[in-house]
C-alpha cells in the first residue's frame, strides 16, 4: 500500500514535469545548466506539503523567491532559447555590411540555399540602430543554429556607419565581412528609384534624380545617394579594425548576371562545403533575373527588387561617371582589385 507521503511526493514530482513537458513544447528546452538550476531548486522542496498547498501559493512562492535570487535573466532566457536538438543562438560568424541598393537580399537568399548556413530573416541594425539594447538582445535575434553551422545576418547600413567597425570588432575580431558592390552611377540611381517609386504610389511628387544629384550645373556631393557610392571612404573605416583577408567583396553586377560563379566564391570564402550547384539557378525570362532552386528555397526575389530605373540624360550620367573616376580608383588600390564599371 502506498504511503500517504509517497502519494504526495508523487502528485508534486507530477506537477513540476507537466510544467517541464509544457517549457519543452513552447521553448523547446533541454537539459543544461540552467535546467540543472531549475531542478536543483525542485529537489530542495519540502514535499510535506500538498499538491493543493503548492498551487495556492505555498511553496510555489517560495521556488519562485529562490529562483529570482538565484538565477538572472540571462539565464531564464538561456533555458528558453535552447533547442531540443541540440541547436542555440549563436552571435554571428559573418556579417553583409553592405552596401544599399547592390543586391544584399539577393546575395543572402543564395546563401540560404546552404545547409551550413543560418541566417537571420531581417535585417537586425543592431551595429546602427540598436547597439545600446546590448549583446544579448543581439543574439536573440540570431536563428536557432548547430555547432557546424555558420550564422549570418545582413545590415547594409552596417557600411557607411562610422561607429559599427569598432562595434562589430568587439564582438568578435574574426568575423568575415561580406561587401557587394556595383557600378557606383547605377548604385546612386537605384538607391533613389527606391524612394522615387514609394513617392509614386503614393500619390507624391518628388523631385528627379537630376534635380538631386546636380547642383548648379555640378555634381551634389552632399546628396546622400552619392556619398554612400564613394566606396573607399567608407571601407577605409573597417580595415582599420580588419584585415583585408577578413573581407569578401561580391560583384553585385555579376551576381545577377552571372550568379553561380560569385556565390561559389563566396562558398569558398565562408569556409563552407561544395554545396551550391549551376542547377540552382534558372533564369526568370520575364523579369530578366535568376530565381533559385533548392531543398532549402525555391524562389524568385519580391517584385520590389529589380524596379526600372527612371530615364537620367547622358548628361548627368557622364557627370557623375566623371566625378566618381578617382573615388573609384582610390577604392580599387585600396583593396587590391578592379572592377568593369564604366
Amino acid at each position: 500500500m502506498t504511503s500517504p507521503g509517497c502519494t504526495k511526493k508523487k502528485a508534486v514530482v507530477g506537477i513540476i514535469l507537466g510544467l517541464l513537458v509544457v517549457c519543452m513544447f513552447i521553448g523547446r528546452v533541454t537539459y543544461s545548466r540552467h535546467l540543472h538550476k531549475l531542478l536543483c531548486h525542485v529537489q530542495s522542496i519540502n514535499i510535506d506539503k500538498s499538491p493543493e498547498e503548492i498551487a495556492a501559493g505555498g511553496q510555489a512562492g517560495e521556488i519562485q523567491e529562490r529562483m529570482a535570487d538565484d538565477m538572472d535573466l540571462a539565464d531564464l532566457t538561456a533555458l528558453l532559447e535552447t533547442h531540443t536538438k541540440g541547436q542555440k543562438r549563436r552571435l554571428p560568424q559573418a556579417i553583409v555590411i553592405g552596401i544599399r541598393k547592390c543586391g544584399t537580399r539577393a546575395l543572402l537568399e543564395m546563401l540560404k540555399m546552404h545547409p551550413q548556413i543560418a541566417a537571420a530573416s531581417e535585417e537586425v541594425h543592431f551595429f546602427d540602430n540598436n547597439y545600446e539594447r546590448g549583446i544579448e538582445w543581439y543574439r536573440r535575434r540570431m536563428p536557432f543554429s548547430y555547432g557546424d553551422q555558420i550564422t549570418i545576418e545582413k545590415s547594409p547600413a552596417y557600411f557607411i556607419t562610422p561607429e559599427a567597425p569598432a562595434r562589430v570588432f568587439k564582438m568578435s575580431k574574426d568575423v568575415k565581412l561580406l561587401i557587394i558592390v556595383r557600378d557606383p552611377t547605377t548604385r546612386a540611381i537605384s538607391d533613389y528609384t527606391q524612394i522615387w517609386t514609394s513617392k509614386n504610389q503614393k500619390g507624391k511628387d518628388y523631385k528627379t534624380f537630376e534635380e538631386f544629384s546636380m547642383k548648379n550645373g555640378e555634381v551634389n556631393e552632399s546628396y546622400k545617394p552619392l556619398q554612400i557610392s564613394i566606396y573607399n571612404q567608407h571601407i577605409k573605416k573597417w580595415l582599420e579594425y580588419f584585415p583585408r583577408r577578413q573581407m569578401h567583396l561580391v560583384d553585385g553586377g555579376k551576381l545577377i548576371s552571372n550568379p553561380y560563379p560569385e556565390i561559389k566564391e563566396v562558398e569558398r570564402f565562408l569556409g563552407l562545403s561544395d554545396y551550391i550547384v549551376s542547377e540552382n539557378f534558372f533564369l526568370n525570362k520575364t523579369r530578366g533575373f535568376y530565381c533559385l532552386k533548392s531543398e532549402k528555397v525555391n524562389k524568385c526575389l519580391a517584385e520590389s527588387k529589380g524596379r526600372e530605373h527612371p530615364e537620367v540624360s547622358p548628361y548627368v550620367l557622364q557627370k557623375l561617371q566623371e566625378f566618381f573616376r578617382p573615388y573609384n580608383q582610390a577604392f580599387f588600390d585600396t583593396i587590391g582589385r578592379k572592377f568593369d564599371w564604366s
